[in-house]
């Protein structure tokens, strides 16, 4: 990510979200029942049903909080809090400053936690995947005291196709600094692209595709390979060529590369 240093983007003047986009929002938290005064996500995944949703980011969440480490340290704010939510706007990763971490704790924003309009109001996570762009509100634009205090800046991760297939977030309880928290939430949105595009890209692939390339990622040549699955040789092989355009990708080498840059193996 290069030398580290201050951020001083120049950040245009109608960089807030329009007054109309915040109030269609309102609108449709009031059509949902989400109360004003509501202070905590009424939907929150635990046990087994948390589990599962996250199992499909099991390698990616440490590659996550690589990024989001690396780019928190181009600003010196001690109140950073970083989000990760999934494409429906639930919560997958959180990191930030301990103070944050705790304030985030007693107000319920937790992994598993959806941020979706229905369960939390209007919010910068939610409003950014909706409108497939970068977002930003202050806290009386939330429609829950939830966020009354805080400023949040969001950025949708979006694939090659233009769908968006996560998103990232950076919240502060105030408006000072504004271009670098909106730095922050573009940069994170840009690293994490390839990774997300990547870890969409496995999903293409079928269960015994993802085993051999994991067994190729762990040295394991294809006769090896066939003989632990109890397959023929080709087989192996077919397994491996029919993968190889579900991930961009023109060679078995290129495509382990992918799949652990993308934190899939």
């Amino acid at each position: 990510m290069g030398d580290r240093q201050r951020i001083h983007p120049v950040v245009p003047e109608d960089c807030w979200t329009s007054p109309q986009q915040v109030i269609e929002s309102h609108w449709r938290c009031e059509r949902a029942g989400v109360g004003r005064h509501v202070n905590r996500p009424r939907d929150v995944l635990t046990g087994g049903r948390l589990q599962t949703f996250l199992k499909p980011y099991q390698n990616l969440a440490p590659l996550v909080q690589g990024v989001v480490v690396a780019t928190a340290e181009y600003i010196p704010n001690k109140c950073l809090l970083c989000i990760m939510t999934d494409q429906s706007a639930r919560i997958v990763a959180i990191h930030g400053a301990y103070k944050m971490l705790r304030r985030c704790e007693e107000c319920g924003i937790c992994v598993g936690a959806s941020l979706a309009e229905e369960s939390a109001g209007t919010n910068a996570m939610a409003l950014a995947l909706r409108l497939g762009e970068p977002v930003v509100l202050r806290g009386e634009q939330h429609w829950c005291r939830l966020f009354w205090d805080w400023l949040c800046a969001a950025g949708p991760v979006v694939g090659t196709d233009g769908k968006s297939l996560a998103c990232v977030g950076v919240a502060f309880p105030s408006d000072s600094g504004l271009g670098e928290k909106l730095a922050v939430a573009w940069l994170l949105a840009e690293h994490l692209r390839g990774p997300m595009e990547v870890h969409r890209q496995a999903g293409r692939l079928t269960g015994r595709q993802l085993e051999i390339f994991q067994l190729r990622a762990s040295g394991y040549r294809n006769k090896e390979i066939a003989a632990s699955l109890g397959i023929r040789e080709d087989t192996v092989e077919k397994h491996l060529q029919a993968a190889l355009p579900r991930l961009g990708a023109c060679s078995v080498e290129q495509a382990i590369a992918r799949l652990a840059r993308g934190g899939v193996i």
